[in-house]
């Protein structure tokens, strides 16, 4: 993840290690499908990703139960019993040993439920 700097200085910008606050971004999908019937189902889900000092986060929400995360491809939970809709789940990825402040942090996120997948790219 990596904030948009205003001056050269993108840790003031990114993480503030006195503060230990996180500059965090927000994202949001909307997924809208057909029943038989000609009815309309729309679910929402919200992402909120940030970088620590040693790792990244990123919680993730639906307004349908989710039965599956995947990032990159990969599935990081698999639930035998989903999470239920309106429930904030959290992924914590460690950051390389190389990483610096600001780097950037690219993932693609898969969110598996009820209706077409929700996805993200960043």
């Amino acid at each position: 993840m990596k904030t948009e700097a205003v001056d050269v200085d993108c840790t003031s910008n990114c993480i503030d290690p006195e503060n230990l606050v996180w500059s965090e971004k927000t994202d949001q999908v909307v997924v809208n499908w057909g029943g038989p019937n000609g009815e309309r189902f729309y679910k929402t889900v919200d992402i909120v990703y940030y970088n620590t000092l040693e790792d990244f986060v990123l919680k993730v929400k639906s307004t349908e139960d989710i039965a599956n995360l995947l990032v990159d491809g990969n599935i990081v939970k698999d639930f035998s019993n989903p999470i239920p809709a309106g429930t904030w789940h959290t992924i914590t990825f460690e950051l390389d040993e190389n990483w610096e402040a600001c780097d950037e942090y690219g993932f693609e996120l898969q969110v598996i439920g009820n209706g077409p997948t929700g996805g993200f790219c960043c």
